[in-house]
């Protein structure tokens, strides 16, 4: 695993679709940014793909408010906006924003911005 670290963050570059990557990630993160490029277009389950990286981030965050800022392929904007449905039902505090409506453009994403309180449930629900 490649690390960077000063006394104000820590950048972790590895497989983040890798188990074992997430045994090496400390607890209570305070913000994480996740960019997800290539890999989610190139895998035929892309949508457990996405699913199983937001819970793991989702299950490393503080309670206390700690966010997580994340970029969603377009290519899953339906799937997308069934979920956030879901986790907003929960009242989980989530945002996004969609700045290009070109389905084809691989370039495109849905930018998510998740918040965990202290009554936020600990797994995120995911799609049936």
């Amino acid at each position: 695993m490649k690390k960077k670290k000063d006394s104000r963050f820590e950048t972790i570059e590895r497989d983040l679709l890798d188990k074992e990557t997430w045994s090496q990630i400390q607890n209570n993160l305070d913000l994480v940014l996740a960019m997800p490029r290539g890999a989610l277009y190139d895998l035929p389950d892309s949508l457990d793909s996405l699913y199983f990286l937001i819970n793991n981030i989702w299950a490393k965050m503080n309670k206390n408010g700690s966010m997580a800022l994340l970029q969603i392929p377009f290519f899953l904007k339906k799937e997308f906006l069934a979920w956030y449905k879901i986790v907003r039902s929960k009242n989980v505090s989530i945002t996004y924003s969609i700045e290009n409506t070109e389905d084809t453009d691989k370039d495109t994403y849905i930018a998510v911005c998740l918040v965990k309180k202290e009554d936020d449930p600990d797994n995120l629900p995911i799609l049936d």
